[in-house]
């Protein structure tokens, strides 16, 4: 009777813990920082960062996120990536999970760009809010684990994110998910500033219906999920609508690996789709939006600050919801009493 009891006052108080622990997130989310992002932004989209036209400044960024990353306590992995003409290298920041490390979900965004664009919203924007995600989650800990991922050679046939996926099918390891962050920082009020594809008004009408709703104004936040990842991308438009309830999210549901509406298949989630993982695409929409993708109009200048950090909210606290944090002691049990898996 006694064990039955002390049985129960344990169980409470972990209870009580673990919704103490949730209990933080809105704290965490609310602490993105629009200083920390335009900071980052103007060092990474000082220019170009391909392989061939700007090697120095690619060179630069890349120490920028690796240097960044150690600040805050990561540990930074490198991994080599290879295309049929470049060499480039994905910076892997890894947080061990305390109750199951092997079940781990992954954050990404790519750092280098087409041939003469500085990039700021493709992907510079994405890089500055995994760097923040990465600032505002290195002293929480959490029951799964999370790699911080910035892929290289994405506009080089999305060689980074294949070559991840592909060393990943060789280690005991579980992806719950992958959230992708691939231009974040474009947004305009005006009415009609928003195109639907043809393809994707004709395979997916009730998108275009809510879109042409909401006066085709491209002011809202993209999601992009195949069928498998239903529910990642329902645990992030709950996240959004609990946490950053004022930005509206249109998310679009693909059959398949969207083999027939390949417009959505281009971002670094399409490798993980073909190897049957569950990832998202999170973004403003890219050329269906944005007039300067791909171009050197591509500037700082043209990056709307509030609405990135409104997605960076997002994408943070659906992180922290997929990897459920923990509060100190309960993760020191954790470590200490060998429940890792």
């Amino acid at each position: 009777m006694a064990l039955v009891c002390l049985s129960q006052c344990v169980g409470k108080v972990e209870s009580h813990n673990q919704e103490g622990a949730k209990s933080m997130i809105p704290a965490v989310v609310a602490g993105v920082d629009t200083v920390y992002l335009v900071r980052s932004m103007e060092q990474i989209c000082a220019g170009a960062r391909h392989p061939a036209t700007n090697p120095a400044h690619r060179q630069r960024v890349n120490a920028l996120i690796r240097d960044s990353l150690k600040r805050y306590g990561y540990d930074v992995q490198l991994q080599q990536v290879k295309d049929s003409i470049y060499v480039g290298e994905n910076i892997i920041a890894r947080k061990d999970g305390h109750v199951a490390p092997k079940n781990k979900l992954i954050v990404s965004a790519h750092y280098d760009t087409t041939e003469d664009s500085p990039g700021a919203d493709d992907d510079a924007s994405g890089v500055a809010g995994l760097l923040e995600i990465a600032r505002l989650l290195a002293d929480i800990p959490l029951e799964h684990s999370v790699d911080l991922v910035f892929f290289d050679l994405k506009e080089s046939h999305f060689a980074g994110s294949r070559t991840y996926v592909t060393r990943h099918s060789e280690e005991d390891e579980n992806i719950i998910g992958v959230i992708n962050l691939d231009m974040i920082g474009y947004m305009a009020t005006a009415r009609n500033s928003q195109r639907v594809p043809e393809s994707i008004g004709i395979a997916l009408p009730a998108v275009k219906r809510k879109v042409e709703t909401h006066g085709n104004v491209g002011d809202f936040v993209v999601c992009v999920a195949n069928h498998r990842s239903k529910d990642l991308k329902d645990s992030f438009v709950e996240s959004m609508e609990k946490y950053v309830s004022h930005r509206k999210v249109i998310a679009l549901l693909t059959p398949g690996n969207s083999e027939l509406l390949g417009e959505l298949r281009y971002g670094d989630h399409a490798a993980f789709w073909d190897h049957d993982i569950a990832a998202i695409f999170v973004g403003d929409g890219a050329d269906s939006r944005n007039p300067n993708y791909h171009s050197e109009r591509d500037q700082l200048g043209t990056i709307h600050f509030g609405f990135m950090k409104d997605i960076v909210q997002g994408a943070l606290a659906c992180t922290l919801k997929m990897c459920k944090p923990l509060d100190a002691a309960t993760a020191t049990k954790s470590t200490h009493t060998g429940t890792n898996q």
